[in-house]
C-alpha cells in the first residue's frame, strides 16, 4: 500500500507588501550587515508572516477538513501595530506587536481549534532572522540597533491563510493553500 504523501501546514497572517518593505527598510538592513556564515540568516521578505498555529504534516483529507474548519470561521478585521524587536534565545530575531495583541490572540485562538493537530502555543511575532552561532552579546546589539530605528508599523489583519511550507536547500518555501477573508 502507498503511503499518503504529506504536506507540512500552518495558518499565518501574511503580511502586506508595503508592511514587508518597511520592515526590512528598519531592520534588514541592520541585520544584513551582520548576515553571513557565522552570523544572521534573515528570512526572506516574501516569508515575513505572522504563525497562528503550526499545524505540522497533514495528508490531503486532514487538509480539506482543516479548510472546511478555516471556511467557517467569522471573525472582524482589526489593526495591529508592529513594535519592539526581541529574540527567543539567542536562536530567533522577532518583530513583536505594540498594539492589537488582544485580537490577534482572539484569531488565534479561533484558528487554533480547525484542528487537534499541531501546537497551540501562540506568541504573537514575525520572525526576522535566525540565528546560527552569533555571541548571545552580539545579537543584543541587534536587537538594540533594530530597536534605536522606533518600528511603529500599522497593519489592518483583514485574512489569515492555511499555508504550505516546502523545506528546500535555500530554506524554506511557502504557498497560500487557502485565504480567509475576515468580515
Amino acid at each position: 500500500m502507498q503511503e499518503k504523501p504529506l504536506k507540512r501546514i500552518f495558518i499565518a497572517v501574511n503580511l502586506p507588501g508595503k508592511v514587508k518593505d518597511e520592515i526590512y527598510e528598519k531592520a534588514g538592513r541592520v541585520i544584513d550587515g551582520n548576515s553571513g556564515k557565522d552570523g544572521l540568516k534573515i528570512v526572506g521578505k516574501e516569508n515575513l508572516h505572522i504563525t497562528l498555529k503550526f499545524v505540522e504534516y497533514v495528508d490531503e483529507e486532514e487538509l480539506r477538513g482543516i479548510i472546511e474548519n478555516a471556511e467557517k470561521i467569522n471573525f472582524q478585521g482589526f489593526e495591529i501595530v508592529l513594535g519592539d524587536a526581541g529574540t527567543f534565545g539567542q536562536r530567533v530575531l522577532w518583530i513583536g506587536l505594540s498594539e492589537g495583541e488582544g485580537k490577534l490572540l482572539e484569531l488565534a485562538t479561533e484558528v487554533q481549534k480547525v484542528t487537534e493537530k499541531g501546537d497551540d502555543r501562540f506568541s504573537p511575532h514575525v520572525t526576522i532572522a535566525r540565528n546560527k552561532s552569533m555571541p548571545a552579546n552580539k545579537v543584543r546589539e541587534i536587537v538594540e540597533k533594530i530597536n534605536s530605528k522606533q518600528i511603529d508599523i500599522r497593519m489592518k489583519v483583514e485574512s489569515f491563510e492555511v499555508m504550505e511550507s516546502m523545506l528546500g536547500r535555500k530554506g524554506p518555501e511557502y504557498r497560500v493553500v487557502f485565504s480567509r477573508k475576515l468580515i
